[in-house]
């Protein structure tokens, strides 16, 4: 039996996969089970178990990965963390989480199993988003946000459990709608994901997350433009087809954008984006004072004004980008914007719809890291998803690359 190359019972895969991406989605909805630690030994269960099922395979390690763990690892070694941060646990699992899902590891097993729960998380997804869109019009899920200091804020989260979840989430869920439409022929089904992809827009603006909006358009955009490639003039028609429909059933969505627009109109001193700015110039601080090989994995300069808790050793950089530079300094940003850029110039290449809109889906994830920082937040759902991706995608070049060696 061959099922994703496992040789023993059909269901041990099977079970893995709903596993992981029953206790990867539960984290991030605002209704879940209290599974609380259980996350992160289910997680690492997962780790060993898959471990033992690929040891005899023959395996490819990806050389930007290997660099980039080094390099968080220096990171940790070579400077005075704070015990407080649990530097070493999270680097742990930040590991084997990218062990399981990244492109640390490619295998013929791991690049069936990875793309298994991709496609089943994107599915629950665009349901999820659209069961959140329900609670808008209902007037629930319309709930207390904690922000990162602890303080309340009374906005949009939808089923997830921050605002700043629900607007990537429905702005993926967009994407992957778009892809199903491309690959449908039913028009009667066509009008139907063309519905979707509405009521997903409206969740994406509803939910206040300008980061979200920008990404999505230019994860949309590109994708547009990878499909038609050649063509132009079509692709301006239906951009510009868009902006029309967008611009006419404004007064339907004007209500839902309140939340968006009162953070547009904020005079400057209250600007959102004053913490934002804050954290950013931090980060810069921390990279000047140690650009080669940062300040630490997942810590920050406890000692500046930019916020963080303690009791957990949680830290919100405020971008994942800047981060990265932050805390790994060169030796880790360098290998990582160049494991994107390969990626997205082979999705390019490739000129496939599949192709566009994983390509469209890392222009996105890509563009909203800018704004939030979680791609060393091991155990965050947005951290799960992104690296989920990036293992997606070096699976697909792998299998693009290998074919057209046969040709």
């Amino acid at each position: 039996m061959q099922y994703l190359g496992f040789n023993k019972n059909k269901s041990i895969p099977n079970l893995i996969v709903i596993i992981i991406t029953f206790v990867v989605l539960n984290s991030s909805l605002s209704i879940s089970f209290p599974i609380g630690d259980l996350y992160f030994i289910i997680l690492l269960g997962m780790f060993f178990l898959i471990f033992i099922y690929i040891l005899n395979e023959k395996k490819k390690i990806n050389l930007s990965m290997v660099l980039l763990l080094i390099a968080c690892l220096t990171s940790i070694l070579i400077n005075d963390v704070p015990i407080y941060f649990r530097a070493y646990t999270r680097f742990l699992l930040f590991a084997a989480i990218i062990f399981i899902v990244g492109p640390l590891v490619l295998t013929s097993n791991f690049k069936k199993f990875r793309f298994k729960i991709f496609n089943l998380m994107n599915k629950l997804n665009i349901i999820i988003c659209l069961l959140s869109f329900l609670g808008l019009v209902t007037g629930i899920y319309r709930g207390i946000t904690l922000t990162e200091y602890g303080t309340k804020r009374v906005d949009f989260t939808g089923l997830f459990n921050h605002s700043m979840t629900l607007g990537p989430m429905a702005g993926i869920a967009i994407l992957t709608s778009f892809y199903y439409f491309k690959k449908e022929q039913n028009k009667k089904k066509q009008l139907y994901l063309i519905v979707v992809m509405f009521l997903l827009f409206l969740t994406v603006i509803t939910s206040g997350s300008r980061g979200a909006l920008v990404a999505t358009i230019l994860g949309s955009l590109y994708y547009l433009y990878s499909i038609n490639r050649g063509k132009l003039k079509r692709y301006f028609r239906i951009v510009l087809l868009i902006i029309f429909v967008i611009t006419a059933t404004f007064p339907l969505w004007k209500e839902r954008a309140d939340f968006l627009m009162s953070k547009m109109n904020r005079d400057e001193g209250n600007d959102l984006y004053d913490s934002r700015t804050v954290k950013w110039e931090q980060r810069l601080y921390e990279f000047k004072s140690s650009p080669v090989f940062g300040i630490g994995f997942a810590s920050i300069n406890p000692h500046m004004k930019d916020e963080f808790m303690e009791s957990t050793g949680a830290v919100e950089p405020g971008s994942s980008w800047l981060g990265i530079l932050s805390m790994t300094g060169l030796f880790g940003f360098i290998p990582m914007i160049f494991l994107f850029l390969r990626d997205l110039y082979y999705l390019y290449k490739f000129n496939k719809i599949y192709s566009g809109y994983l390509g469209g889906l890392l222009i996105l994830v890509s563009v909203h890291m800018i704004v939030e920082g979680y791609i060393f937040a091991a155990g965050a759902f947005l951290f799960f998803y992104v690296w989920l991706l990036l293992g997606v995608i070096e699976g697909f070049i792998e299998v693009e690359k290998s074919n057209r060696k046969m040709i």
